[in-house]
C-alpha cells in the first residue's frame, strides 16, 4: 500500500472514531460490551498517537481543555486514596458505613473518600475516549481530517434521525437498548431527551460547513447550490429527528439554535434565503406535530412542578438533603445511585428508575463536594477567557467560534434538568467542539476571514 493511499485512509480515523463513540455510547447505563469496544479502540488510538506523529512535530498538549480533564481525573483518584479509620469515620454521613462494621463486630478498615470505590474506579474508563480524541486531534490530525470529521458529525446526526423514524414506524425491533423510552424516537440513545440534545448540538455544524465551503471558494455556481441543498436537507433531517423525540427541551433547543445560527450567518443574501426556507419548513413541521402527535407542555410541567417521587422537584429535594448529610467532601464519583437509595424516603418508593440526579451541577456537588465546586468554577473562568479571546476574532473565524459556542451551550444548559454529558456520545461531541474552539481562538484559521 503506497504512502499517498495510507495518508488518504488515515484522514478518516477521527471520523470513524467519532462514529463508533456516538453509535455505541448513547446511554449512561453500564453495558459492558458496548463500552468495552469503545475503551479498547480508545486505548489503541492513544498508543498510536504517541507512536506516530504524522502531521505535528511540535504538539501543544496540556491546553485549557486537557488541563480541565486532568484536574477532574485527579479528583477521581483523590477519592480512591485509602484513609485511616480515625479520618474517614469523622467525615459527615459515614455513620451508616461505621454502623455496618460494628453490626458484624469488625473493626473499621482503611477506606477511601468514595462510598462506592469500585464504581469510582471504573468511571475513570469513561475518560478514555476523551483522552484518545484529544491526542488524535492535537498530535496527528491534518486540517482536512478535522474538516472531514466535522462533516461526519452531520452524517451521524442524519443516521440517528432516520433511526428514530424507524423506531416510531417499526416498533421495538429498532431500539438499541432494553431500558429505553419505548414509543419515542431515541435513535442511538436510550433517552429521547438525549437524542434531542445531541441533534440540536449538531445543527450549528451545518452552518459551519457552509462557511468552510464558501470561504475556500473552490466551487462553481452549480456546486454552491448543491451545497446549499445539502445544508437545507441536513438541517431539516436533524429538525425532524428532534421533533419526533417528543421533547419540549428539544423544541426549545431547535428554535433557539435556528434563530441564533441565522443571526450568526447573516452576511449575504444567500444565507437569508436559506434561513427563510428553513423557517417555513420548521413552522410546517411544528404545526403537523402539534396536530397529530400532541404537544408535551403539560408533561414537562408535571415533571418540574409536581411532588411525584419521580419528578424533578422530588429528585432535587432528595439530592439536596443528601448533600447536607454527606457534607463538604461528597460521596465520591459514580456513587449517586447507591446514595440516592439511602436518601430516598421508603414511603415514596416507586418502580421509577432514577440513575442520575437530572441536574449534573447538583450531582457534581453531591459526589465531588468542594472539589466539584472548584472544578465548575475553573470551567466558568475558562469560558469567560474564551469569550474574551473570541471577541478579538474577525470574519468567518468569529462566526465559526460563535457556532461552536452554541454547540457547547446546549448540553451545558440541558444539564440543568438532565444528564446528557454523562453519555459518551454527547461528551465526545461536546469535547470535539471544545478543542476545536480552543484551537480556533488560539490559532485562527488562515484565509478564513471574510
Amino acid at each position: 500500500m503506497t504512502r499517498p493511499l495510507i495518508d488518504k485512509l488515515v484522514q478518516w480515523r477521527l471520523s470513524l472514531f467519532l462514529l463508533v463513540c456516538i453509535a455505541l455510547g448513547g446511554t449512561s447505563q453500564d453495558l459492558v460490551y458496548f463500552k468495552l469496544f469503545i475503551y479498547v479502540l480508545s486505548l489503541s488510538l492513544i498508543a498510536f498517537s504517541f507512536y506516530s506523529r504524522f502531521y505535528s512535530d511540535t504538539p501543544k498538549l496540556f491546553r485549557a481543555p486537557e488541563l480541565l480533564v486532568l484536574i477532574l481525573i485527579a479528583a477521581f483518584f483523590i477519592y480512591l486514596i485509602p484513609l485511616s479509620p480515625s479520618l474517614w469515620t469523622e467525615l459527615a454521613g459515614r455513620d451508616i458505613v461505621l454502623a455496618g462494621f460494628e453490626s458484624i463486630n469488625m473493626p473499621p478498615p482503611w477506606l477511601p473518600l468514595s462510598l462506592t470505590p469500585e464504581t469510582t474506579f471504573f468511571s475513570l474508563f469513561d475518560f478514555l475516549p476523551i483522552i484518545a480524541l484529544s491526542l488524535l486531534f492535537r498530535l496527528n490530525c491534518s486540517v482536512d481530517e478535522k474538516r472531514i470529521a466535522a462533516n461526519s458529525i452531520l452524517f451521524i446526526g442524519i443516521i440517528t434521525s432516520f433511526l428514530g423514524v424507524l423506531q416510531i414506524i417499526g416498533g421495538n425491533g429498532f431500539y438499541l437498548y432494553d431500558v429505553t423510552n419505548q414509543g419515542y424516537a431515541v435513535g442511538v440513545f436510550s433517552n429521547a431527551n438525549h437524542q434531542a440534545c445531541f441533534l440540536a448540538a449538531c445543527l450549528p455544524f451545518t452552518a459551519i460547513r457552509l462557511l468552510q465551503k464558501t470561504s475556500r471558494r473552490e466551487f462553481d455556481a452549480f456546486s454552491i447550490h448543491r451545497i446549499d441543498f445539502l445544508a437545507v436537507f441536513t438541517f431539516i433531517s436533524l429538525s425532524v429527528g428532534i421533533v419526533l423525540t417528543g421533547s419540549l427541551t428539544g423544541y426549545i433547543f431547535l428554535v433557539v439554535t435556528f434563530s441564533l445560527s441565522s443571526l450568526i450567518m447573516i452576511r449575504e443574501t444567500k444565507f437569508v434565503k436559506i434561513s427563510i426556507l428553513i423557517a417555513l419548513i420548521l413552522f410546517s413541521i411544528f404545526i403537523v406535530d402539534f396536530i397529530f402527535l400532541g404537544n408535551f407542555l403539560d408533561e414537562l410541567k408535571d415533571k418540574l412542578v409536581t411532588l411525584d417521587p419521580g419528578s424533578r422537584r422530588a429528585i432535587y429535594s432528595n439530592v439536596m438533603e443528601a448533600r447536607d448529610t454527606f457534607g463538604l467532601f461528597g460521596t465520591g464519583p459514580g456513587s449517586f445511585l447507591e446514595v440516592y437509595k439511602i436518601q430516598e424516603s421508603r414511603d415514596s418508593l416507586t418502580t421509577t428508575f432514577i440513575p442520575n440526579a437530572h441536574n449534573d451541577y447538583l450531582q457534581t456537588v453531591l459526589e465531588l463536594g468542594v472539589l466539584g465546586i472548584f472544578w465548575m468554577l475553573t470551567c466558568f473562568i475558562l469560558g469567560v477567557n474564551y469569550i474574551r479571546k473570541l471577541l478579538k476574532l474577525t470574519g468567518d473565524n468569529k462566526r465559526i467560534a460563535l457556532l461552536l459556542c452554541l454547540t457547547l451551550l446546549l448540553p451545558l444548559s440541558h444539564s440543568i434538568i438532565d444528564y446528557p454529558l454523562r453519555t459518551i456520545s454527547i461528551a465526545v461531541l461536546f469535547y470535539y467542539a471544545l478543542i476545536s474552539l480552543d484551537e480556533l481562538v488560539t490559532q485562527p484559521l488562515k484565509g478564513a476571514d471574510a
